[in-house]
């Protein structure tokens, strides 16, 4: 395939584009650098604290006052439905379609195998 002048063109100022922008790159880089390095002690500090071992005992003091309430609704482990018939958030309906039809289906195989013990 031939090369056409627009396609020239363009490289050729993508090429002027670059380096402009890795001298501003560069000058950034280098202001974060030494911010970096001014700043280490400080984010060192911040990363941990330095506790004293017999010094806190009071186990009140560390875990929350309060518990937290949770609604949970029972759900049958089966059908997983609520106790309003709900199937969970998480379920989308082609999955609820999904589970139903596996549910019929093992429905069936137990009748099957129920009436086939009635036979004998």
């Amino acid at each position: 395939m031939a090369k056409s002048i627009r396609s020239k063109r363009k490289r050729m100022l993508r090429n002027i584009k670059r380096e402009r922008y890795a001298k501003k790159e560069l000058e950034k880089l280098k202001q974060v650098v030494a911010l970096a390095e001014k700043d280490k002690d400080a984010d060192m500090k911040d990363l941990y604290t330095v506790t004293d071992p017999l010094g806190s005992t009071n186990k009140s003091a560390d875990e929350p006052s309060g518990s937290m309430e949770v609604d949970t609704k029972n759900r049958d482990p089966k059908t997983l439905r609520d106790e309003d018939g709900h199937y969970p958030v998480w379920m989308n309906s082609r999955r609820i379609k999904r589970h139903k039809k596996r549910l019929q289906s093992m429905a069936k195989k137990k009748e099957k195998t129920q009436k086939a013990k009635k036979k004998r």
